[in-house]
């Protein structure tokens, strides 16, 4: 009888830490219209990853956000209709779009790209992206999840790619893929402790032509890039790329449902500027993407004007104000805050 409890504990244990594998389904990945994500490029100085396998703990709850000139420190990604989107109908088949919008390093610049997806049952795949200076398109799409996808689970994938960049060169490109379970465990993060978290690794192998004032050149590349996805959550919270298996990562993303109070974020949003100043009539208020909270207040601490701008309307009528100085008070998103010095003349 002994024996009989004893086997039975232990195939109860099995069954626990079996159940404890995560697998990934549409139900619980796919991403839906109104959903919004904060990315973060983060420093890599240290960072390593070579961890597979079962039962694992990535700490990563160090990292810090990088501040490359350049590249787009932060971003934030929203999920809406395809018609909601410029480009929709480049992309037939589309079910969803995300729209991307990037803050430089340092700067005021910002960048918007969209996305676009074909999600279904058995798959999360992805058609293209494009913005205002170019286009990339994958044909058939580009899947990057067929589900159910777990630990141990390996996929393989065939598409072409096709980059046009406006007014300039296009590149084509014949990708082979492959997408593997490699490990699952906990992941750490400055955002919390993920418990059942899977370790994908995505690795492609592209023969690249392009058509360079009439001329083709052909080249290969080689990418891995480490995607750690938990249940639940539709976009991977870190992501590792890697130029080979035996590298550290040269790039990393982190990805959050709230935003992060850090410093380097607040300085690659917080150049805003307001011009013309002096002015008369109207303030076109420059470096703002999100819906951002206004207020224009006499030197006595008074509020005369209020309201809401953005990128699309960034423009405050101020022909009711007398000639004078103000303070004018920003408030965007994400929490931070602007003041700038304002004249009416």
């Amino acid at each position: 009888m002994k024996n009989y409890f004893l086997l039975l504990a232990i195939l109860l244990i099995s069954i626990n830490i079996q159940a404890q594998i995560p697998v990934l389904t549409s139900a619980t990945t796919n991403p839906s219209a109104g959903e919004t994500y904060y990315r973060y490029l983060c420093d890599t100085t240290g960072i390593t990853d070579q961890t597979t396998g079962a039962g694992f703990t990535w700490d990563y709850s160090g990292l810090t956000v990088a501040n490359y000139s350049g590249s787009d420190t932060c971003s934030k990604i929203s999920f809406e209709s395809c018609a909601a989107t410029p480009y929709c109908t480049n992309y037939p088949g589309t079910t969803l779009a995300d729209v991307e919008i990037g803050y430089q390093a340092g700067t005021g610049t910002t960048d918007t790209n969209y996305t676009y997806y074909l999600l279904n049952s058995t798959e999360y795949a992805s058609l293209g992206n494009e913005k205002s200076i170019n286009k990339n398109t994958s044909s058939p799409a580009q899947v990057l999840l067929n589900y159910p996808f777990t630990f141990s689970t390996i996929q393989t994938n065939a598409f072409r790619y096709i980059s046009e960049n406006y007014g300039l060169d296009t590149f084509y490109g014949n990708y082979i893929d492959s997408v593997i379970g490699v490990g699952y465990g906990t992941l750490l993060l400055p955002s919390g402790t993920y418990t059942n978290v899977l370790k994908i690794a995505y690795i492609i192998h592209a023969i690249d032509s392009a058509n360079i004032s009439g001329t083709p050149v052909y080249d290969t590349a080689y990418g891995l890039t480490y995607f750690w996805f938990a249940t639940g959550y539709p976009i991977p919270l870190l992501a590792m790329s890697n130029p080979s298996t035996t590298s550290n990562p040269v790039q990393i993303n982190m990805y959050t449902q709230f935003p992060l109070t850090v410093n380097s974020l607040s300085n690659a949003i917080n150049k805003v500027t307001a011009y013309p100043n002096p002015a008369s009539n109207e303030v076109h208020v420059s470096g703002i993407i999100e819906n951002t909270s206004y207020s224009i207040n006499n030197l006595q601490g008074n509020c005369l004007l209020n309201g809401i701008i953005n990128e699309v309307s960034p423009i405050i009528n101020i022909t009711e104000l007398q000639p004078g100085f103000y303070i004018l008070y920003l408030t965007n998103e994400l929490g931070n805050k602007t003041i700038l010095k304002l004249v009416k003349q």
